[in-house]
């Protein structure tokens, strides 16, 4: 099922550090850009649930995150998120942070499994990734994994 969430800008950024932790890879996106510390090298770590352990979901690996023309995300503005019921209802890590967004700010947009959406629309488009029209612009990835320290 395909939903929204409101969110604060500061709570954006909250829920792709968990997102682009590790464990699961890293979030897919749209309209946002990330620059990331590779998996295979240590990130800080922060208690974000205060629970005296630091787990794999508290690793920050965002060195930036910005929307996707490269203005700031605002930490007071209230941001509307596209997301997945799988992930509202805590998967890949984030029952946590989904318990701190009040009911009132999720909506339902569509009872359809987006693995049906997708499936029409790549029926109805027949081609939809090609040299003239990527799906990813080339030249403004989403993610950048930042380069190796010596």
């Amino acid at each position: 099922n395909l939903q929204t969430i409101r969110i604060k800008g500061k709570d954006v950024k909250l829920m792709f550090q968990i997102a682009t932790s590790g464990p699961h890879g890293f979030a897919s996106n749209s309209g946002l850009r990330m620059k990331l510390i590779p998996i295979n090298k240590d990130a800080p770590k922060v208690d974000l649930n205060q629970d005296g352990k630091l787990e794999q979901w508290e690793t920050n690996r965002i060195l930036e995150i910005t929307m996707a023309d490269g203005s700031p995300i605002i930490d007071d503005k209230i941001y509307t998120l596209a997301t997945f019921a799988f992930i509202l209802n805590g998967g890949d890590d984030m029952s946590w942070f989904m318990k701190r967004v009040p009911k009132k700010d999720i909506k339902l947009i569509t009872p359809t499994y987006c693995r049906e959406i997708v499936t029409d629309y790549l029926r109805e488009k027949k081609v939809v990734n090609t040299r003239a029209h990527p799906l990813v612009d080339p030249l403004k990835p989403r993610i950048i994994l930042a380069p190796a320290k010596s």
